[in-house]
């Protein structure tokens, strides 16, 4: 189960890892289940879902990631802060990218659309999963060891570990599509068609466009809307002074 759960959460099902990680630790505490088993397995998971978005992300770029936000219930802000992670850190990223919720698959196509080494992936990577799953193994491996003093209960720690993970994993899945369906109402009011922007453009009204997008998404596409502006949300706070107060303003990202 430990295995499956790890495989199927790191290929983009929105499936949180920790709540499983956690009852396993509690389970080699009560000499249910082999640290060293749970350990290996939970790396060998998670390497066969990051492969196989390495390999995804080296053949079709960053277009990967319309797949991925379309499967997955983080909010799509999520690529933009991996962005700023590979684009300071590179591979180095993967060593604690799937501690920071939302970014852990992004950043694997990510560094594959950036050129990272095979290599230097797969060294970044296990160790990176290594420190995350032996991590929560180990904090459930001490709850673990104190429920295991009280032998009255510790028959039964494998039924309740289990049931508390799934019950865990069902509410953060509902608190992540709650996120989602906010995010997108909230974007959803002042939404503009590609069709609707070329109109304004032939009709002369001079829209103020900005091309929102991360230096790493325009490697595998550098197509630009004439006429637009190219400026990160970071830059685009930071200068206020160049937007204009009397045109359309139009903000893309795709």
């Amino acid at each position: 189960m430990l295995f499956v759960w790890l495989v199927v959460e790191t290929l983009g099902a929105p499936l949180p890892s920790i709540p499983i990680l956690l009852a396993a630790g509690v389970l080699t505490a009560t000499g249910q289940l082999s640290i060293t088993t749970a350990l290996a397995l939970s790396i060998v998971a998670c390497l066969i879902g990051d492969g196989a978005w390495y390999a995804l992300g080296k053949r079709w770029g960053s277009s990967v990631l319309r797949v991925l936000c379309k499967i997955s219930l983080e909010p799509d802000t999520c690529v933009r802060r991996g962005s700023d992670f590979v684009s300071r850190r590179g591979s180095r990223t993967l060593l604690f990218a799937k501690f920071v919720p939302g970014i852990s698959t992004v950043t694997v196509i990510l560094c594959a659309s950036s050129g990272a080494p095979l290599l230097s992936f797969l060294f970044y990577d296990v160790l990176g999963n290594a420190l995350y799953t032996g991590g929560y193994l180990a904090l459930g491996r001490i709850i673990g060891a104190r429920v295991d003093k009280l032998a009255s209960i510790a028959h039964s720690v494998s039924g309740a570990s289990i049931g508390i993970a799934l019950l865990f994993a069902f509410l953060l899945i509902v608190r992540r599509y709650m996120q989602r369906r906010k995010f997108q109402a909230s974007v959803q009011t002042s939404r503009i068609t590609p069709q609707e922007l070329l109109d304004l453009i032939e009709r002369g009204a001079n829209p103020f466009m900005v091309d929102l997008r991360h230096p790493l998404d325009m490697l595998t596409d550098a197509r630009v809307i004439p006429g637009a502006m190219r400026l990160t949300p970071a830059q685009l706070t930071a200068r206020p002074n160049d937007i204009p107060h009397d045109r359309e303003i139009i903000l893309y990202c795709t």
